[in-house]
């Protein structure tokens, strides 16, 4: 049921090898450069997983409703899980790029034709249109996992501003495509044909092994590498979905299960920081820690987030970290809605008509986010 799960994949394997000593300082300064890397590896299903943590999750709030309380993957877990950004430009049918001309069949534009077509020789130097396909390839097939097992012609805009340097909010658009897909996984009472959605559903099975240690036999964490390492490579410990269901539905969780980020063996460098960091000797020194406020910033404000390149392929979902302050080591108090939501409740999924529909959504969020975000 889920054929576009990110498999190992030789050729992916071999561009990265092939690429990185040309490009891996600019997939650094974007951001990419760990998850990039980190896609090299397999990446097993267990999906009982999935589904059993379906049947709890809201298309209202994207939140899951455990009997312990609410729980969600936040913009906080995106670059502790997998270091890619949470600020900078970002990722909308406004993003704009000078495109090199791609003329392709559908039948090139298939995962396998796609690769063996774009790369390189092993004797000459890889060029910019080179290295453009291979992160349209990374995206199509790790961030947005399109259903069509294709590069779509959206994969080439965002490719194209990463490869011109320009640092993008991966992590929330990827968060976004991840809200999109659970909402069409999840139950709404209908009887329905379960059909392949597209979006990073690895990301999730990830989070969980993070958030329930109950599920997954972690390995310890190797210093210098971020936790999606040891994530990545995690055993189930449970068979079957109602094993599953029956951790999801205990009332009673341990506090620090709800944050445990602040439990890894090494933690982000930006983790701990706050807003007025800049001017410290220790940020001068080490530049991650400038991020720590600005990351912090981005994950506490609830916004509408926007998934999609195209107008007639967008949507928006709603980021409600108000449902969840315990994931951020904060105290949960009843929670408020969110008020600048155009989602409805139910199955209804809301899309970005035109540029005057997109703008309004931006101006409402600039109400919300401070300048710099």
């Amino acid at each position: 049921m889920f054929r576009n799960w990110p498999t190992e994949h030789k050729g992916y394997q071999e561009s990265v090898n092939r690429l990185k000593p040309h490009f891996g300082q600019l997939w650094k300064d974007v951001g990419i450069y760990d998850m990039i890397n980190l896609c090299k590896a397999s990446m097993p299903i267990a999906k009982h997983y999935i589904m059993g943590a379906s049947l709890f999750w809201s298309t209202a709030v994207h939140c899951f409703c455990f009997k312990f309380g609410m729980m969600t993957v936040t913009l906080l877990d995106m670059p502790a899980i997998l270091n890619i950004p949470v600020i900078g430009e970002r990722i909308s049918p406004n993003l704009d790029a000078e495109v090199p001309t791609f003329k392709l069949s559908k039948a090139q534009r298939s995962y396998g034709p796609f690769v063996k077509l774009f790369m390189g020789e092993e004797h000459y130097k890889p060029d910019v249109r080179e290295h453009i396909a291979f992160l349209a390839f990374f995206i199509a097939k790790f961030i947005i996992c399109t259903s069509s097992f294709r590069v779509t012609t959206d994969c080439f805009t965002l490719a194209t501003a990463l490869a011109e340097g320009r640092k993008c909010n991966l992590g929330e658009f990827m968060l976004a495509h991840l809200y999109r897909s659970l909402n069409k996984i999840a139950p709404h009472g209908d009887n329905r044909v379960f059909q392949c959605p597209s979006g990073p559903l690895w990301v999730l099975q990830l989070w969980l092994a993070l958030y329930f240690p109950e599920l997954f036999e972690v390995g310890p964490q190797i210093k210098a590498e971020l936790c999606g390492y040891q994530l990545i490579a995690a055993g189930t410990r449970l068979p079957h979905v109602l094993d599953v269901l029956e951790v999801f539905t205990n009332s009673i969780r341990a506090s620090e299960l709800f944050c445990p980020i602040l439990s890894l063996k090494y933690l982000p460098s930006w983790l701990f920081v706050a807003w007025d960091c800049e001017d410290t000797d220790e940020a001068r020194a080490d530049p991650w820690l400038k991020l720590g406020g600005q990351y912090w910033g981005s994950s506490l404000k609830s916004r509408n987030l926007i998934s999609g390149l195209e107008y007639s392929r967008s949507s928006i979902e709603a980021y409600c970290p108000n449902y969840v302050a315990h994931q951020f080591g904060y105290n949960q108090g009843i929670p408020c809605p969110l008020l600048i939501s155009i989602n409805n409740r139910g199955t209804y999924e809301p899309s970005i008509e035109d540029y005057p529909d997109l703008q309004f959504i931006l101006r409402l969020n600039r109400a919300y986010l401070p300048p710099h975000l």
